[in-house]
């Protein structure tokens, strides 16, 4: 455990234990051996930037920056009937209480709420209570997850305050592995931290925004917060929210008020130079346009009454005022199509503009920002770079979007003003922008093809790629359909890119297909296209006979991510798709993992059908499979489904996943007897696993059971086979494991002998040649910190240094070699006093941060 930091102290914590390259796993690929090793820590006594490292890691929305932009549309003066309200006023005085906002789209209930936040954090400032808000966003679905909307709310209480060693630990715990934490372990942190005040509020604007399949589990982790806890949420009418759930739950209609309706209009007279001419003209046009924008004819909405403001203020005459005010809509839907008529009257470059900033703004699949919609609006078929000389100002585009469009103060995102206007947008789009995805994905495929792209250099963890390269990732998401008919040459040209693209982005990509685990080394444009869900393509594809290079693997990722369509293709063309059974039966088990029900149909059925397999199931069972239920004991290839639980386990850190995991490996075990041919994987699958939940659970009884089948699987391994390496490895690692509880040298002078083994038998080509290097280095310099002998040292120095030559600047793992090796180096100075190790060791520590900061997993 790292000490406190003292002022200006240099800290150099010891090195982590000993990692593996991964298990053998089965036969369609097992889960990989425990990873190599913790991850040192050097610390230079800045605790500050420790904190915000843990900070951004744990919680990588900041809601501050929306706070501050919503609380800029509000106009001074309105908003105050809610404080004053009863029901307000009992929610704020009370505790464990939750106030419902309900409210017609319109009604300004997110200003309201933002409004209601700083209303808190000055009723309250200098006391012990916590005031922390979460803003909902229908275009931030993939972002705004349940653990990272807790862990927003965290970021906020612990502003100022001590992050709690809760917090500490979890962030040294998941560093080592590389892992996110779980909603579970978010949950603990945040709850940690209602501990510290005797009242904390929390406002949720904008719920109905919220994906119902999501909507429960964080209505669910809210309702069973701290009893310290108020709970205001805000959302149209349409969701439930009801008790049990929530305890003393109270109910207010939001709607516009005419004061603060009166106080807006008057505002924006003044505001806008026509409307304040025309009204210094003739006074009395003021009560003229109160008169007909009030509660009654905006129908409570604030939004339709700043339509209504908008569209007026571009009126240059009284007489034409007057004009607008007798024909002013009633409707949200009347208004957006009078606001569109007004963006196709302007000139052609205008409305040019206007109609592509829309599409844009509309059809994205992230909120963009002002460099990236510039850069979108600029770009040209054809074009090899971006020309400078084409990028609009954004004050410009914002001019012709007739206020349809805003830009967030604090983080530069470009929105549209309100989410029914992006509802309206949906709803003409076939009419009005029919070809919005082929000209998204022309752009973003001309983007993936200047000159230079990619560049290696953005792999670089801290680089920033130029404008748009990040949200190019969605290309293949806007290219699914017509485009991919209407692009098809250079579509099929990016697919051959796509590795070498994948390969530079791989730590700044993290939507489908990019995020994929397991991609091939060399994938087709048909696993591409199958990742992808590109459905014309693989049509194109599979026309005529067997292409080269489809290994199989395609209909294994269209299964993961649930494209029933593609699935379908490739079964009905396995003869070209090249498709044989055991792709088939991976595919399965991936299906019913990831819990695609109508394909795990389809394929058990094709295996049935065609290759005559015998799973002694029916179509009607999959439910229960689905559901991970005994069923599933009549297969006689467990590892699959358990390989997928543990990687599940890894990516949320549920136990239970972990203990059906090994479960499954046990019952695969049972029924693969002494002579088994794979009997070596599911002992070696078994044991990683065993071992993974001892690294959890703390229990020695799980690290015995794993080296006993370590050495199992070892002498089912002999010199010729072609994993004896990895058994090595796996059973070296755990041997260290238990050294490092026990203390007994002997299993430590073991670990060394069979890392020395593995590493003979991984040559200098070999992939994993530098994780035995590494893992080597790391047991010998445990050992000299034991005994005292030079030799060790020097030696884990050397094979330190070689195993950083095997890791260039891409590497994922070149920051643990330079940590390592910095911390070998620092050993060395401590022992010798000579200054040149320190310098070198300093200075491997500071490439190693610059590594982990930024996207970097480490």
């Amino acid at each position: 455990m790292d000490m406190p930091l003292l002022p200006n102290e240099l800290h150099l914590t010891l090195h982590g234990g000993a990692g593996g390259d991964g298990g053998q796993g089965g036969r369609h690929g097992g889960h990989g051996g425990v990873g190599e090793g913790p991850i040192v820590n050097f610390n230079y006594g800045n605790k500050e930037e420790d904190r915000k490292r843990i900070i951004d890691w744990l919680s990588p929305i900041n809601f501050f920056l929306r706070q501050a932009d919503i609380s800029q549309m509000q106009e001074k003066g309105t908003g105050g009937w809610l404080l004053d309200h009863p029901l307000f006023k009992k929610w704020e005085c009370g505790l464990g209480s939750t106030l419902w906002c309900r409210g017609i789209p319109g009604a300004g209930k997110t200003v309201l709420a933002s409004m209601v936040v700083n209303h808190l954090g000055t009723q309250f400032k200098g006391k012990n209570t916590g005031v922390a808000c979460i803003y909902l966003n229908h275009k931030e679905v993939d972002n705004q997850t349940p653990s990272r909307l807790l862990a927003g709310l965290w970021r906020q209480l612990v502003l100022d305050r001590d992050i709690g060693s809760i917090a500490e630990k979890l962030y040294q715990q998941h560093q080592e592995k590389g892992t996110a934490p779980s909603l579970e372990e978010v949950d603990n942190v945040l709850s940690s931290s209602f501990k510290m005040f005797s009242q904390v509020f929390i406002i949720v604007d904008a719920m109905d925004e919220y994906p119902e399949f999501q909507r429960e589990i964080l209505l669910q982790q809210l309702a069973a917060m701290s009893s310290n806890v108020n709970l205001m949420i805000t959302s149209r009418p349409n969701i439930s929210l009801e008790p049990p759930s929530f305890c003393n739950l109270e109910r207010l209609d939001v709607h516009a008020m005419d004061d603060d309706l009166r106080t807006y209009v008057d505002a924006q007279i003044v505001s806008s130079p026509r409307l304040r001419m025309h009204v210094m003209k003739q006074p009395g046009l003021q009560e003229e346009i109160h008169s007909k924008i009030n509660t009654q004819t905006v129908d409570g909405m604030f939004l339709l009454a700043k339509l209504h403001i908008q569209s007026l203020s571009t009126k240059n005459t009284i007489k034409a005022l007057r004009e607008a005010l007798k024909e002013l809509p009633r409707g949200l839907d009347d208004s957006y199509d009078i606001t569109m008529q007004r963006i196709d009257d302007q000139t052609e470059e205008d409305k040019k503009t206007a109609r592509s900033t829309l599409i844009w703004v509309a059809s994205a699949k992230r909120p963009l920002n002002v460099s990236e919609i510039t850069a979108a609006l600029a770009i040209e078929p054809g074009d090899r770079q971006l020309d400078e000389d084409n990028v609009l100002d954004i004050n410009i585009i914002l001019s012709v979007c007739a206020g349809l469009v805003i830009v967030d103060k604090q983080s530069s995102v470009v929105r549209l003003v309100h989410y029914t206007t992006q509802q309206y947008l949906d709803k003409i789009q076939a009419e009005k922008f029919p070809d919005v995805q082929t000209e998204m994905t022309r752009t973003l495929l001309t983007v993936l093809a200047f000159d230079g792209y990619p560049n290696q250099s953005w792999s670089r963890s801290g680089a920033t790629p130029p404008p748009l390269v990040d949200y190019s990732q969605y290309c293949l998401a806007h290219a699914a359909g017509h485009p991919e008919e209407q692009l098809r040459e250079n579509l099929l040209m990016f697919l051959d890119q796509a590795p070498e693209w994948n390969k530079t982005m791989m730590w700044v990509w993290h939507s489908p297909p990019w995020n994929y685990a397991d991609w091939p080394s060399q994938p087709s444009a048909l696993w591409v296209a199958a990742a992808a869900n590109l459905g014309e393509t693989i049509k194109f594809l599979l026309e005529g006979a067997l292409l080269p290079g489809y290994l199989g693997t395609e209909i294994i990722v269209a299964s993961y991510y649930g494209h029933f369509d593609i699935v379908q293709l490739l079964v009905e063309n396995e003869a070209h798709a090249n498709t044989q059974r055991e792709q088939y039966v991976c595919a399965f088990y991936v299906a019913l993992v990831k819990q695609h029900e109508e394909i795990a149909k389809l394929l058990l059925s094709n295996l049935v059908s065609k290759h005559g397999d015998a799973f002694n199931l029916t179509t009607d069972e999959l439910p229960t499979l689905i559901n991970l239920g005994n069923s599933v004991e009549t297969f006689s290839s467990l590892d699959n489904l358990a390989t997928a639980l543990w990687t599940r386990f890894q990516q949320t850190g549920q136990l239970a996943d972990l203990e059906e995991s090994i479960a499954f490996h046990q019952r695969a075990l049972e029924l693969r007897p002494g002579s088994h041919p794979n009997r070596s994987s599911s002992l070696n699958n078994l044991a990683n696993a065993l071992r993974t939940r001892f690294e959890q659970t703390g229990q020695r009884e799980d690290l015995e059971e794993s080296i006993a089948f370590h050495q199992q699987a070892l002498e089912l391994r002999p010199g010729s086979h072609p994993d004896r390496s990895n058994s090595l490895n796996n059973l070296a690692n755990a041997l260290q494991t238990r050294f490092e509880q026990t203390g007994q040298l002997a299993d430590l002078e073991e670990s060394i002998a069979f890392h020395r083994q593995a590493l003979e038998l991984r040559p200098g080509s070999h992939p994993n040649r530098s994780s035995s290097l590494n893992n080597l280095a790391n047991a010998l310099r445990t050992r000299f910190e034991q005994t005292g002998h030079r030799e060790d040292l020097e030696e884990s120095i050397a094979f330190h240094r070689q195993a950083l030559e095997l890791r260039p600047g891409s590497h994922p793992a070149r920051s643990n070699s330079l940590s390592n090796l910095a911390t070998a180096l620092q050993t060395r100075f401590e022992q010798t006093g000579q200054l040149a190790d320190l310098e070198e060791s300093i200075t491997f520590r500071q490439q190693a941060s610059e590594l982990r900061t930024g996207s970097h997993p480490n």
